[in-house]
């Protein structure tokens, strides 16, 4: 005999309308309390990940996944009964916060790469600077140039510390720290040995700001011309 489906439905638990309404309620309040978290959560990542402890960053959250059923509790708000709305309730956490942990890292809020170190220039007579050029991997200054050297350095951010090591190969110098002084985004120096022609020599410069620093070896050689 078939199945009466009129009677399946005339015994099917009636729908209440109130108690969907509060639940969906709870569910809007539980994910606006859990967006909320997840960005102060980032926040609090991308501080730690700057000052190289990114690894709380990770056991935070973690801890907040566990715990994130007594939070809602605890703000009295009902953890979601399905399981589909769980899984969504926790996959808008994860997102949330790793989308925000890297807005938090890029500007305006955070720079994660050190200060930038550019061309080296030589100045020339009366006081004016000139790019140093390029060839086989190094750069190159003229053989009667000054040997008063520029670096130009940028960042965000002031610059913290700074230091010029210089070093010559073939010529068995030792390594030279040298004297350097910041001014207007240029980092200024003497060679304190004299090179010869062709002679390759290293400086190791390097610039900080805060946690953050960069280090560039420079090739330098005197041109014949």
């Amino acid at each position: 005999m078939p199945k009466d489906k009129t009677t399946e439905l005339l015994n099917a638990e009636p729908f209440e309308v109130k108690e969907f309404l509060i639940y969906e309620k709870d569910r809007a309040k539980a994910v606006v309390l859990v967006f909320l978290m997840a960005i102060l959560l980032a926040a609090a990542s991308a501080y730690l990940y700057l000052q190289g402890m990114w690894y709380f960053a990770v056991l935070f959250f973690l801890a907040l996944v566990l715990f994130l059923r007594h939070i809602l509790v605890t703000f009295k708000i009902p953890f979601p009964k399905r399981g589909w709305h769980k899984f969504l309730l926790y996959a808008q956490l994860f997102f949330t916060w790793l989308i925000f942990w890297i807005v938090f890292l890029n500007p305006p809020f955070a720079v994660v790469s050190g200060p930038q170190i550019g061309t080296p220039q030589y100045e020339l007579s009366g006081g004016a600077w000139q790019d140093a050029g390029t060839g086989s991997g190094a750069y190159l200054i003229p053989y009667n140039a000054s040997l008063h050297i520029r670096v130009p350095v940028s960042f965000v951010s002031g610059i913290t510390s700074y230091s010029v090591t210089e070093m010559f190969k073939s010529t068995g110098y030792p390594n030279s720290t040298l004297a350097p002084h910041l001014y207007a985004g240029y980092l200024y120096f003497n060679i304190t040995n004299s090179p010869i022609i062709g002679e390759p020599v290293y400086l190791t410069v390097s610039v900080a700001s805060g946690s953050l620093s960069t280090t560039d070896t420079l090739e330098l050689q005197l041109s014949s011309s």
